[in-house]
């Protein structure tokens, strides 16, 4: 039988998806260490059945892009937290995130990235706090360390706020790159 259908069965998430445009995959560099997890998918993604053709990765981009050099897909391996289009007509429950986190969780355990680095409410729904508590914290999973920040598409909202997405992603960066990570409170489970 296949994860998906095991682990999708009777969510109602669901119920507003049509069968070819459920739990979509990430795109990226498979042999990357690191990993982008984005929230959800949003509707032109949903469209389109692509997580790179949505608006949330554009905005990825270009938030990002210029702090990773450019190619972000050739660098990164990205996907989302959420799997299928969310519906404004349901709740999400505990239950619908912890259904796609298993699917998340699969990609992690296949991929074995040493980094991830969460966006916007997957920060939340992951780790269970806010995102200002997390912020400076690195959260480590066995040998993965997990890395928080805000939504980028909060540059759409608040144009000050790009500034504080790209910067603490950069700092994320230079921890990794430098091994200085003096700054963070890390936490191992």
């Amino acid at each position: 039988m296949k994860l998906n259908k095991v682990i999708c069965e009777n969510c109602p998430l669901r119920l507003f998806n049509p069968d070819n445009k459920v739990c979509m995959k990430g795109v990226g560099d498979v042999y990357s260490d690191k990993l982008i997890v984005l929230p959800y998918i949003d509707k032109k993604a949903f469209k389109h059945h692509g997580i790179d053709s949505g608006i949330l990765f554009e905005d990825v981009k270009e938030v990002l892009d210029s702090s990773t050099g450019g190619c972000m897909e050739a660098n990164y391996y990205i996907t989302s937290l959420i799997k299928c289009k969310e519906s404004y007509k349901l709740d999400m429950t505990d239950d619908i995130v912890s259904r796609c986190s298993m699917h998340l969780y699969n990609e992690i355990s296949q991929l074995r990235p040493k980094y991830v680095f969460l966006f916007g409410n997957a920060v939340n729904r992951l780790l269970k706090g806010s995102i200002e508590e997390n912020i400076n914290r690195i959260n480590i999973f066995g040998r993965t360390a997990y890395f928080s920040n805000y939504n980028p598409s909060i540059h759409r909202y608040n144009t000050d706020k790009t500034d504080v997405v790209r910067n603490v992603f950069i700092k994320h960066l230079k921890a990794i790159n430098y091994n200085e990570f003096s700054d963070y409170e890390i936490i191992k489970y």
